[in-house]
């Protein structure tokens, strides 16, 4: 027998609600670990920092069009 209540009628809008902000905050720590790694290489290794720095640019620019994008669903 349905009660009445206990069923959510649009469940992947409380999902969307939830695992967005959790990516977003995923993606700033990964962000900051991230950074630490890369200024940890030490100057005299080009080879090294180069693609770590490719790797952190790629990263930011989709965390913060991740961000762009779901800034005016949160509103």
């Amino acid at each position: 027998m349905r009660r009445p209540g206990l069923v959510d009628p649009q469940p992947h809008l409380h999902r969307r609600r939830v695992l967005r902000p959790g990516g977003r905050r995923g993606g700033r720590l990964t962000v900051a670990f991230g950074f630490l790694d890369l200024i940890r290489i030490p100057a005299e290794r080009h080879a090294a920092q180069r693609p770590a720095l490719l790797h952190a640019g790629i990263n930011t620019v989709v965390l913060m069009s991740f961000s762009v994008l779901f800034f005016p669903q949160w509103q």
